[in-house]
């Protein structure tokens, strides 16, 4: 779940080992949600502000993470294991999903706010029908390269 850049198995189509909910180059990612809204440039700036700002803060976070899982890692692989500092450690973890959570709560309420009412429903209606498959384009994708 707090995996790093290119941690975890690869699916070929997606994360969910499906069509690729989210597929890059085919149009599909979160650029094409957005484009079929038709935004303001006032939306359009304030869209990107937010996304400037989450991925500054996704930096910090891994910046976080990583030193915890350091942090845990010592505690971990010492000659002898305190359990309360192990246990400390995951509190602090704990602590900063908490953080998360509450600003991704945040980040979704400004974005939704930054749209009309109309433009909600569609981004709505656009996400059942690319979730049911129902805006799936017509040619199959790519095969993705081979790996090394």
């Amino acid at each position: 779940m707090w995996g790093f850049g290119g941690c975890g198995p690869k699916r070929p189509g997606g994360p969910f080992g499906g069509p690729g909910f989210f597929r890059r180059g085919g149009g599909w990612g979160a650029g094409a949600l957005l484009r079929d809204l038709d935004l303001t440039d006032e939306q359009v700036e304030r869209i990107a502000e937010m996304k400037g700002q989450w991925l500054a803060d996704v930096m910090k976070m891994k910046l976080t993470f990583g030193s915890l899982i350091k942090k845990l890692s010592k505690e971990l692989w010492a000659e002898s294991i305190d359990k309360g500092k192990v246990k400390a450690v995951f509190d602090e973890i704990k602590e900063e999903k908490s953080k998360i959570s509450d600003e991704m709560c945040d980040r979704l309420i400004a974005f939704a706010e930054a749209l009309t009412p109309g433009q909600r429903k569609k981004l709505r209606q656009t996400l059942l029908r690319r979730f049911l498959g129902l805006d799936e384009p017509s040619a199959p994708p790519p095969p993705p390269p081979p790996r090394h």
